[in-house]
């Protein structure tokens, strides 16, 4: 079994002790053998009614994330009182916490609205190109996710496609990129200074490393968007911009790499639609362009 830090086990038989348990022997931190706890009540005397009631004022209380630790570690309790024959089920292994439990709440990234956009892209124009500023466009013209943009490596650019390998996507498929001209420029502009590296966007002083993750928000701040637009953000501005031009929801999602809440059509739908996001992304690249331009 692997063995809990002090804090861990502090918490842990503090929780045990809220509960009655009288004797464990079940969790070590580092060397520390034995535990022995004041109650009246064995492992094997609680109930899953009583451990969803401790589990629950947690999740109540929005410690969603915690809440799971908890019933880990408790598993790791009742899994030694199993084997030991101090208890015949692993009470805890029986609640799933994707069900039992809240989640946290989605993360809605910082994204200005259209009418704010010739704004942002005048004032991105100020700037000299520099990797952050040039990143920022790509993330602008791609509406990819800033941590595919920062992994992009010269062996997956073909030409004006961008392979990014299941790996490195949420979803865990490969997702095909149409670049339009204005992000091949850039590109090209960043294969003339990328001292033999493998990242497209290698960090300021190690070509073996990505960019620094922050590098593109760091960059909004400076420029007065901190709190109104993010990197990622322009997955939202470019998703509404095609929406409101009535192109098809499933171009737009499949460029987004999401895929369709509907399980069965998610199944039988697997469309690239390349030619149609293709278009797409270079009138979504020319309407940024001609406001940079105004």
């Amino acid at each position: 079994m692997r063995p809990l830090s002090r804090r861990t086990l502090r918490e842990l038989l503090c929780l045990l002790v809220d509960l009655g348990v009288h004797t464990v022997h079940t969790v070590r931190a580092q060397r520390a053998e034995g535990h022995v706890l004041p109650g009246e009540r064995q492992v094997g005397d609680i109930t899953r009614a009583e451990l969803m009631d401790c589990l629950g004022r947690m999740d109540a209380a929005g410690l969603h994330v915690y809440v799971r630790r908890v019933r880990m570690w408790l598993g790791l309790v009742w899994e030694w009182a199993v084997e030991h024959g101090h208890a015949e089920v692993n009470v805890p292994a029986t609640i799933k916490a994707e069900r039992a439990f809240g989640s946290r709440p989605v993360k809605h990234f910082a994204a200005v609205s259209l009418p704010e956009v010739p704004a942002l892209m005048q004032r991105l124009a100020l700037e000299a190109d520099i990797q952050s500023v040039l990143a920022c466009r790509l993330l602008a013209y791609t509406w990819v996710r800033t941590g595919e943009l920062r992994g992009m490596l010269w062996a997956e650019i073909d030409g004006d496609v961008w392979r990014i390998p299941a790996a490195r996507m949420k979803r865990r498929r490969d997702h095909l990129v149409p670049l339009p001209a204005q992000a091949v420029e850039i590109i090209e502009a960043l294969r003339a200074r990328s001292r033999g590296a493998a990242y497209v966007l290698p960090a300021d002083h190690r070509t073996d490393r990505a960019m620094s993750e922050n590098a593109v928000l760091y960059l909004l701040h400076r420029i007065g968007y901190k709190g109104r637009m993010t990197g990622h953000g322009w997955r939202s501005v470019g998703s509404t911009w095609a929406n409101e031009r009535g192109y098809p929801a499933d171009v737009i999602e499949r460029q987004l790499a999401h895929e369709p809440d509907d399980d069965v059509r998610a199944v039988y739908n697997r469309a690239e639609y390349l030619p149609q996001r293709r278009a797409m992304l270079q009138a979504w690249a020319d309407w940024l362009d001609a406001l940079t331009a105004g």
